[in-house]
């Protein structure tokens, strides 16, 4: 008992003496538990699941909520090699005062469970009385109303988290014991006076390191199709993570290495010193600076790209609601849709909707619709790779809309003259360029391409683009298709009669009528559909019933608004928190990197000092290598996020967000925030750093 309480003194002691280092690490760790503790209590929460779109945040919350978990393994093991470093040389000198590895290894025990019980009990506590802010910040960026009164504690997230935790600070501690147990007390002692360890630099890590970086660009660039884009994300990721921690352990070095060739440059007073610190300090503390390059791209991509889709949300929504209300029938052959007596419909949703006031911009179309593979203007009718597309044929894939002229001279605010080879066309979140269409037998020349596209038509595919074509006769365009095609295929032809109209009596009304016309089964007394046949569902708050000829669907924008919010308010809201969670880790980084290089670099500027430079020369060598050390990591970062920001925008294209100017806003504002941040981060750690060189002792 007796040498417990020893052993737990003397980790306490230890734990004091190098507050400077162990502070920001139990900081880090509580910010961390906490963060997690938050994500998955939103997860739970009755509130936010109440809401709209909350089921989509608590499934995003439950991703998140692992992805915090996996990265505090990363993160806490990171931070940890730092502390143990600078811990070594004491734990050698007990060693050598007699005490065995058994007695260290219990005082590194005590150390880490005092650590993991301020963690927990620190990170619970922060998180649940944070957690109530972040409801309501989630509720009000959603447009959801705030429950103030309601106050919830998540047991099932304390029961994941605690353990989590406990297991977290488990395997530090014994990735710590094994380190210490190959190592002699000597080494320990010494330990201090050995900079990092990564591998040696040379001509080929650092050539291959820009061959990776540059293969992880040319991805990023060079990909266009949407599809493909985020197929090949995670690839480009990879290659550009490896490129950048080979740069940055040998590739910088290499750097330092020529610029020490060049006679000219590196024999000047002001590049000399400089040159030469450099390319010590890039070797040791290489494989961090990349960390902190890593985490900080991670940071901008998450804040702008989560932004882009909050922000869009209303365009997405336009674009999938072109009307207040959509209502949609779906036929399987164009004879059934002529056959069809569409004046029941029409006046049970005048009769339901039109009551107070009359309706605006009611109007309706036919439109047929099939995915089809287009090359070279050609519309290939081949059916034989229908269970499995190819990657490949994702280039050359679309999501066709035929719709008759007049239908849409109906409908547009300027109609369209075509002869009868002639077509014209709308793209949606995509391309074509070719000058004609082929559809089978019939070829058709392409007289005009739409700079808008008003019809009453939810453009909705978000895997491929949607491809309007307006021609004459739309079954005469398609009879090669309807011949060639069965139900059942990818590529299946069918056909829709969609009307839209606006309201002009407010959301809450609007969604009042639309809850009515559901729950007053109006759909299926009209069509003689039996009450058990009615299918709705829940998550997407449509009707849609069916007899296997036809299928109806009525939308409306007003309700669907709030599930869209709700999601991508969702996304967007954990995407900041996630970015705080790598903001944390990035500024510990940093703060270590500056105090561990702080206290190496006592001793080099105390040498230079005796065989000659002044504190000025030395100051301001200092403040060189500080800013190029600090810097050149944020610099590659936004390096990284330029080349990116093309496949991201590609990415973009998949959930309909096709604003080049908001995306770039959103970039920029992101870049923004985050070099503010990242100074003011500099501002901080610099002066601890130059303060620990110039004491020339520890504090």
């Amino acid at each position: 008992m007796r040498k417990t309480g020893f052993y737990f003194k003397l980790a306490l002691t230890g734990i004091a003496k190098n507050r400077r280092l162990y502070i920001p690490f139990m900081l880090a760790s509580v910010g961390v538990a906490a963060m997690f503790y938050i994500v998955a209590c939103l997860e739970d929460s009755p509130v936010i699941i109440g809401a709209k779109g909350g089921r989509t945040m608590s499934a995003a919350m439950s991703l998140g909520k692992w992805v915090i978990g996996i990265f505090s393994v990363l993160f806490l093991c990171y931070a940890n090699s730092f502390l143990i470093r600078r811990r070594r040389k004491e734990f050698g000198l007990y060693n050598m005062l007699g005490m065995d590895k058994r007695g260290v290894g219990r005082v590194m025990l005590s150390e880490t469970a005092v650590a993991y019980l301020i963690t927990a009990a620190g990170g619970l506590l922060l998180g649940i009385a944070v957690s109530k802010l972040a409801e309501m910040v989630y509720l009000r960026m959603t447009g959801n109303e705030a429950n103030l009164s309601a106050f919830f504690v998540s047991t099932r997230a304390i029961r994941v988290m605690l353990p989590l935790y406990a297991a977290i600070f488990a395997f530090v501690l014994l990735w710590s014991l094994i380190g210490l147990r190959r190592a002699g007390a000597a080494e320990l002692f010494k330990s201090e006076n050995f900079g990092e360890k990564p591998p040696r630099a040379n001509w080929l890590f650092g050539t291959v390191g820009f061959l990776l970086l540059a293969g992880g660009y040319v991805l990023a660039v060079r990909i266009t199709n949407p599809v493909k884009a985020l197929l090949w994300f995670f690839g480009a990721v990879i290659l550009v993570i490896l490129g950048t921690y080979l740069i940055f352990i040998a590739g910088s070095v290499l750097v330092c290495r020529v610029l020490q060739k060049n006679r000219g440059y590196y024999y000047e007073k002001k590049h000399f010193v400089p040159t030469a610190q450099m390319a010590y300090r890039m070797k040791r503390n290489g494989a961090g600076l990349a960390s902190i390059c890593i985490l900080s791209t991670m940071t901008l991509t998450t804040l702008c790209t989560t932004a882009t889709l909050y922000f869009g949300s209303e365009d997405m929504l336009a674009r999938r609601f072109p009307r207040d209300y959509l209502f949609t029938v779906w036929y399987d052959t164009f004879e059934d849709l002529e056959a069809d007596d569409k004046n029941d419909m029409i006046e049970i949703l005048d009769g339901h909707f039109m009551k107070d006031a009359p309706s605006e911009r009611d109007v309706s179309c036919r439109l047929a619709k099939l995915t089809a593979e287009i090359n070279d203007g050609v519309c290939l009718i081949d059916t034989s790779s229908d269970e499995e597309i190819d990657l490949e044929t994702y280039d050359c894939l679309y999501e066709v809309y035929w719709i008759p002229a007049e239908d849409y001279n109906r409908c547009a605010e300027e109609p369209v003259a075509l002869a009868d080879d002639e077509v014209a066309i709308f793209v949606t979140h995509g391309t074509y360029d070719g000058d004609e269409l082929i559809f089978g037998k019939n070829r058709y020349r392409v007289a005009k391409r739409l700079p808008v596209f008003r019809l009453p038509v939810s453009l909705a595919e978000v895997m491929l683009p949607n491809l309007c074509v307006v021609v004459n006769d739309v079954e005469r365009a398609t009879e090669d298709y309807a011949d060639a095609v069965s139900p059942g295929e990818y590529r299946y032809l069918r056909w829709m009669w969609t009307r839209g109209f606006d309201l002009p009596c407010g959301s809450e009304k609007q969604i009042e009528l639309y809850d009515r016309y559901r729950s007053e089964g109006l759909s299926y007394r009209v069509w003689g559909y039996p009450e058990e046949e009615l299918r709705t569902d829940e998550g997407d708050e449509q009707l849609e019933k069916s007899n296997g000829r036809r299928s109806i669907v009525l939308e409306s924008r007003a309700e669907q608004k709030g599930y869209y919010y709700g999601m991508y308010g969702g996304v967007f809201f954990l995407g900041i928190l996630l970015s705080a969670v790598f903001l944390c880790a990035a500024t510990l980084i940093v703060y270590y990197k500056q105090v561990s290089e702080g206290f190496e670099d006592q001793s080099r500027f105390d040498v230079m000092q005796k065989v000659g430079m002044t504190k000025k020369q030395i100051k301001k060598s200092v403040n060189s290598q500080i800013v190029t050390v600090f810097f050149a990591p944020f610099a590659l970062a936004l390096l990284h996020l330029c080349f990116a920001f093309p496949m991201l925008k590609r990415i973009m294209l998949l959930v309909q967000i096709d604003d080049l100017a908001l995306m770039l806003l959103s970039t920029a504002v992101a870049a923004v925030l985050f070099a503010l941040f990242y100074f003011l981060v500099y501002r901080l750690t610099a002066r601890t750093y130059v303060k620990i060189v110039a004491s020339g002792r520890e504090e």
